[in-house]
């Protein structure tokens, strides 16, 4: 009777050691996809400019810069580059008054193991005077499984017919395009 008691203490410790050896395991492997996964890093600003002309409108800029660290990037030919796709949507209430859906591309680099630095977007909507509700959803095109960010805000444009200010947008720095 006492060696029927000790299998039976060794089969329970048994079983109890796969179960905490499965539940490590897990933590590891989902440890290790967390860490594979990366946040887009995206830093969001807008400016509203008036236009004096008749038979213009008000217009609104954004300007969202990239961290490139915080994309995934992909091989083309032989070189790395990172996609990102944004919607940006304009509503009063439930009706859309402006709108846009693309994808950005990184600058191609050599090589990804010291990415460093960012790369900015820069796009105009015509909007009439009033107040918006911005949506604006960023998704890396190479990450698909990553859930995308998210950005709401209200946006107020109200310029007067006479003369008035628009947003002042300080310039870090400019280099002409190759492309």
């Amino acid at each position: 009777q006492n060696s029927k008691y000790k299998y039976l203490c060794i089969e329970i410790n048994f079983n109890k050691m796969k179960r905490i050896l499965t539940l490590v395991f897990a933590c590891l492997f989902a440890t290790q996809i967390i860490a594979q996964e990366k946040n887009i890093n995206a830093f969001i600003s807008y400016g509203t400019f008036n236009i004096t002309e008749e038979g213009t409108s008000p217009y609104l800029e954004t300007y969202i810069t990239f961290d490139c660290n915080s994309l995934m990037y992909v091989k083309e030919a032989d070189q790395y580059q990172a996609t990102v796709n944004l919607t940006v949507i304009f509503k009063q209430g439930e009706s859309i008054k402006n709108y846009d859906k693309y994808s950005i591309n990184s600058p191609k680099v050599s090589d990804t193991t010291n990415l460093n630095g960012f790369f900015m977007d820069f796009q105009r909507y015509s909007l009439a005077n009033g107040e918006y509700q911005m949506e604006i959803t960023i998704e890396d095109a190479n990450n698909i499984g990553k859930m995308p960010f998210k950005v709401s805000e209200s946006i107020l444009i109200d310029f007067p017919e006479s003369i008035c200010f628009s947003s002042i947008i300080a310039l870090e720095d400019y280099k002409p395009t190759t492309e």
